[in-house]
């Protein structure tokens, strides 16, 4: 029992660890100004069009530029829901002790506070503005997080169940 206890505690610290260096990362990305934050993304969309786009490289600067730009936005909103899909998911395995309607409550509230809270503080970053649309994305992917880390820990305990 007792290495049972340490185990959890092991667990907790870790991802508890996770969630905090996650929220930084996502506070970091939301202090960028809206100039680096879009050359960032400007520079991921020329490398998957360069990847997925069939002759993009056969384009002018101008095509090109046309191209990156009306990819930008869908990139831009993946990222949200994919950063926030991580953090459900971290929240998730931190309280993965707690009884299931608890820990969706706790774990959804969580993210979706903090989704709120992120959004705000974009208010106060040149040139960034805060969303509802981005809550409501954030939280979306948040609940896929919570629901993956949930089923994982569901089969996990499935295999290692002891058998009677």
């Amino acid at each position: 029992m007792a290495n049972k206890n340490f185990t959890k505690k092991i667990i907790r610290i870790v991802f508890g660890v996770f969630v905090i260096l996650w929220c930084v990362l996502i506070f970091s990305f939301s202090a960028q100004p809206a100039e680096v934050s879009s050359e960032t993304s400007g520079h991921f969309s020329r490398w998957l069009a360069g990847i997925f786009v069939k002759g993009f490289t056969n384009l002018d600067g101008t095509a090109q530029q046309e191209m990156i730009e009306n990819m930008q936005f869908a990139i831009r909103k993946s990222a949200h829901f994919c950063i926030y899909l991580g953090l459900g998911f971290l929240v998730s395995i931190f309280l993965f002790d707690f009884k299931l309607k608890k820990r969706y409550i706790f774990c959804q509230l969580f993210c979706s506070l903090y989704a709120i809270s992120d959004e705000i503080h974009q208010l106060f970053v040149s040139g960034r503005s805060g969303q509802v649309r981005d809550v409501l994305i954030d939280s979306c992917g948040a609940f896929l997080g919570i629901n993956i880390a949930i089923f994982i820990c569901f089969i996990i305990k499935k295999i290692f169940k002891p058998k009677v």
